[in-house]
């Protein structure tokens, strides 16, 4: 399989950040807690960088935290340290770097083998951990690697 970035696409960004079963499956809106953005606005750039919004007015952060973040309160109790993890995380592994590394960029034209892909991921992630790619007509979509609770980089077992 082969897979070519987004065009037009600078660094990878973030789509989410939800616990797991084991079974793959995942709980949702588990509380009523509803999105604030007062209590994430020290974090408003790196958001709008890392973890653009795109049905706008924090729609998607909106989403994202009512869905899922409120079922990640045994390990990220408030709302500040969920979408802080998910930062945290994706400054850790600097998906995009490991990927230019291996010479593998944004391009409408160029397509790159999924193992090759896999390899500079599993770079920053570890050697036995597998990511999961989805690709759409060839263009890689997402790039998926799950943690443990401490967010030590594991296999997903969906």
């Amino acid at each position: 399989r082969h897979c070519k970035h987004v065009v037009g696409l600078r660094n990878l960004t973030i789509h989410g950040l939800w616990p797991n079963y084991d079974s793959g499956k995942y709980p949702q809106f588990c509380d009523k807690r509803k999105f604030d953005p007062d209590k994430v606005s020290d974090l408003q750039d790196r958001l709008n960088a890392e973890w653009p919004d795109l049905l706008s007015k924090g729609g998607l952060w909106s989403h994202e935290f009512e869905k899922h973040g409120t079922c990640s309160a045994s390990v990220l109790p408030t709302e500040h340290d969920y979408f802080g993890a998910a930062l945290s995380l994706n400054e850790r592994l600097d998906l995009t770097s490991a990927l230019f590394r291996a010479g593998i960029q944004p391009s409408s034209t160029q397509a790159y083998p999924t193992k090759d892909i896999v390899k500079a991921v599993k770079s920053v992630i570890g050697d036995d951990v597998d990511p999961e790619l989805n690709c759409a007509d060839g263009n890689l979509q997402e790039i998926r690697v799950c943690f443990t609770k401490t967010f030590q980089a594991r296999n997903c077992d969906s």
